[in-house]
This record gives C-alpha cells, sequence and structure tokens, in this order.
C-alpha cells in the first residue's frame, strides 16, 4: 500500500511540474521577464530561479524549506534573494505584461475590465493569486483581473 501512495504522489507530482512547465511556456515567461528588465548578470537564469520560486506554493514548500534549507538546487539562497529584491528588476511592469496576456487569452466574447486591486503585493503572492485562479477550470474571472460579462 505504501509503495502504491509513493507511486501516486510521483505522479502528481510530475503532473504539477508540467501544468507549471506548459504555464511558463504558454504565457512566454522567460521572454516577459527579459522584456521587464529581468535579466541574468551571471550565474543561473532568471527563468529557472522564477520556475523554482513560483512552483514552491504549489508543492506545499515555503520559500525557507524549498530554497533555503535545498541542498538540491542548482543555486544558493543568496541567488533566490537577489533575484527578488534586485532594484533593476520592473516586477510591477512583468506584472502588468503578465495580467495583459491573461486577459487577452481568457478572450470573453463579451468586453473585458481590467481591475488591479493592488499593483503593489509582492511578487510571489501576485504570481500565486493569478496561477492558481487560472488552474482552476473554467474561470474566467482572476483575483487581480475581472472580467465583467453583460450577463
Amino acid at each position: 500500500m505504501n509503495t502504491i501512495k509513493q507511486y501516486l504522489d510521483q505522479q502528481e507530482a510530475i503532473q504539477l511540474q508540467n501544468r507549471i512547465s506548459s504555464f511558463m511556456k504558454d504565457f512566454k515567461i522567460g521572454t516577459l521577464l527579459h522584456k521587464n528588465g529581468i535579466r541574468k548578470r551571471c550565474g543561473v537564469s532568471p527563468l529557472t530561479l522564477f520556475s523554482v520560486i513560483f512552483s514552491l506554493p504549489f508543492e506545499g514548500i515555503n520559500f525557507s524549506r524549498g530554497i533555503v534549507r535545498n541542498l538540491n538546487l542548482v543555486f544558493k539562497k543568496d541567488a533566490a534573494y537577489d533575484f527578488l529584491k534586485n532594484p533593476r528588476h520592473n516586477w510591477r511592469k512583468f506584472m502588468l505584461a503578465l495580467s495583459a496576456i491573461v486577459v487577452h487569452l481568457a478572450h470573453c466574447s463579451s468586453p473585458v475590465v481590467m481591475v488591479a486591486e493592488d499593483i503593489t503585493l509582492s511578487l510571489v503572492d501576485s504570481i500565486m493569486s493569478i496561477a492558481i485562479d487560472m488552474v482552476q477550470t473554467g474561470q474566467r474571472v482572476l483575483r487581480n483581473c475581472s472580467a465583467v460579462t453583460g450577463h
């Protein structure tokens, strides 16, 4: 029985990684990062850092356990902290560009109105709120972007 549970957990983890990879590819996160000044200075690519940080809440792992204490990563905790705190990275512009893509891809047949609730949300909170709402199938109303229909 324990082997079956391990197998199912492993399959669930693989499916989660596939969904996250698909999200990154579909929304061209690497291109968005680059266009918004989030570029590699040295070491690991911004997309790798972003992907690891982005996937933590989906895996049920906090930042400390997933980044700080994880010795299996190809980067150290300082790289993650520098990535998130770099003053040259335009996270607001990145979030606005990502929100615009989300609204465009939602392509509702009725008019769409985008309402930014709080543009100063932390990076992880903003991205996670959008991603969690997008993962739920059939939803066209996002936490940070509201689709308003005439119905």
